[in-house]
């Protein structure tokens, strides 16, 4: 290249200048990639097992080092260029914001530490609640970041001391508070639920009559498939105020069955139906037949079964019991097979089931004789 082209002015600097000043900047990236690879490198050779901590903080400082490296470069190659009137302003101006973009981004990415180190400590003590938590906790901590970067790169524009930018900032967010209130009441509903952990994601719930399943909750509201396959979205801020039913966290299913016979049944047949009853709800481990009511007598719930009622058109007997462990489709499989087997035994025993009826009892009838009180004539 001509020496003369090199030396020739150009907006009061040389040529050269401003070589050496783009290659300050390219310089600066490659030494930047040079240590990122170096880092990846080094993080390698100290575990070589699966990824650990070790390795995250290794890959989330390497990422940044080109970055770091160019704005380094680009703060040296501003410095060896003359900048006419206040293009010289603009051009410090412009370093130190890439600076502090540089450096704000390694902050950002170093958060995928305390996240590594929270997923296994989840995974650990297996509680989806912590796995709700952690994104929520995650995305906090980069909002915080970005804010403080973006409230350095409004100090460096507008040169004024941060205390005076944030009293600006504080008329400015009391206005927007004023316009956010629901936003605002769903960030503390959210932050209501997970201080009080009513269900974790995959539950069970039934929640103001929508009865599904919890497949996300997300800073400003939660979201329930229901059975019926709607999607529901529910803000936090009404959610933690609401009664909430968490029937996946129920330890067992309790089925109430009344088993109604007729009101001609006599007493012997009556108790003979209680002890059907009894019996077929009953459990035996040396008895194949009973292995389906393994799952109803475990602990201190044992069925139970009574004469308990007098009914307007039918004898009541009512049967208690409870099914664990709560698998809603095992406890349907196993309320067939009992029904099945308590119209069997009944219909063997011949004690008839009642259904509403009505008894009209007919003047003249020998069976059922009709007798009032006579009533004086001559009163």
């Amino acid at each position: 290249m001509n020496s003369d082209f090199l030396t020739t002015d150009f907006l009061g600097n040389k040529i050269w200048q401003y070589l050496l000043a783009l290659a300050c900047v390219a310089i600066g990236f490659v030494i930047g990639k040079i240590c990122e690879i170096a880092v990846r490198k080094a993080g390698s050779r100290i575990s070589d097992q699966e990824e650990n901590i070790i390795h995250v903080f290794y890959r989330s400082v390497g990422q940044s080092l080109g970055a770091i490296g160019m704005a380094i470069g680009f703060n040296i190659g501003v410095n060896l260029i003359i900048f006419p009137g206040n293009l010289e302003h603009i051009a410090d101006v412009a370093a130190s914001i890439l600076i502090v973009l540089s450096f704000g981004t390694l902050v950002l990415h170093l958060v995928a530490v305390p996240e590594f180190m929270l997923h296994r400590h989840a995974q650990k003590d297996d509680t989806r609640m912590d796995a709700m938590l952690i994104p929520l906790i995650c995305k906090t901590m980069r909002v915080v970041i970005i804010a403080v970067i973006i409230l350095q790169v409004i100090q460096i524009i507008s040169t004024k001391d941060i205390t005076t930018i944030l009293a600006g900032l504080g008329i400015a967010s009391l206005a927007f508070g004023l316009a956010a209130q629901e936003s605002i009441g769903n960030l503390f509903g959210s932050v209501f639920l997970f201080m009080n952990k009513p269900f974790e994601i995959g539950d069970r719930c039934n929640i103001d009559g929508h009865d599904g399943v919890i497949t996300e909750v997300g800073l400003t509201c939660t979201r329930m498939e229901r059975l019926d396959g709607h999607l529901v979205t529910i803000p936090n801020g009404q959610l933690y105020k609401k009664t909430i039913h968490n029937i996946g966290k129920r330890p067992f299913i309790r089925r109430i069955m009344n088993v109604t016979i007729t009101y001609d049944t006599p007493p012997e047949k009556i108790e003979e139906a209680v002890n059907i009853l009894r019996d077929l709800l009953a459990y035996k481990e040396d008895d194949e037949s009973t292995k389906m009511n393994e799952r109803i007598n475990q602990g201190d719930l044992l069925p139970r079964v009574y004469f308990n009622d007098l009914n307007a058109d039918s004898l009541n007997i009512i049967c208690i019991y409870w099914f664990q462990p709560p698998k809603y489709w095992d406890y349907l499989e196993h309320s067939q097979w009992l029904n099945l087997r308590i119209f069997r035994a009944f219909g063997e025993a011949d004690i008839d089931f009642a259904f509403p009826s009505q008894t009209v009892y007919l003047a003249g009838d020998e069976k059922r004789p009709l007798n009032l009180p006579s009533i004086p004539l001559d009163s």
